[in-house]
């Protein structure tokens, strides 16, 4: 099932996330993108449309969590969630579970 697999990538994400220790870029605020993940599970949890922009943006290069993901040493793993992830919200959005908000 699509949204049980952008769970699932959401959950993987937020487990190797660690809170910010200094060592991050300035431009990636790792609280901020924990929220947004946790908003984001929320909000699927409950049933609500998704902001599939803000959910793009999240994943996409040379982004926020790709930057935190190398100072943290898991970009590999990174890689592979964003790769999971855009799977799984293309499967999702075929289904139109997610709403495009602009």
């Amino acid at each position: 099932m699509p949204i049980h697999a952008l769970t699932e990538v959401l959950k993987e994400t937020r487990a190797m996330l660690r809170p910010d220790d200094g060592m991050c870029s300035p431009y990636a605020d790792v609280e901020k993108v924990i929220a947004t993940i946790e908003a984001t599970l929320a909000s699927l949890e409950y049933g609500n449309t998704l902001n599939f922009a803000r959910l793009q943006t999240l994943y996409a290069p040379n982004r926020s969590l790709q930057e935190i993901s190398i100072a943290q040493g898991w970009s590999d793993a990174f890689l592979q969630l964003a790769d999971r992830f855009d799977q799984a919200v293309y499967q999702v959005r075929a289904m139109r579970a997610i709403t495009p908000i602009d």
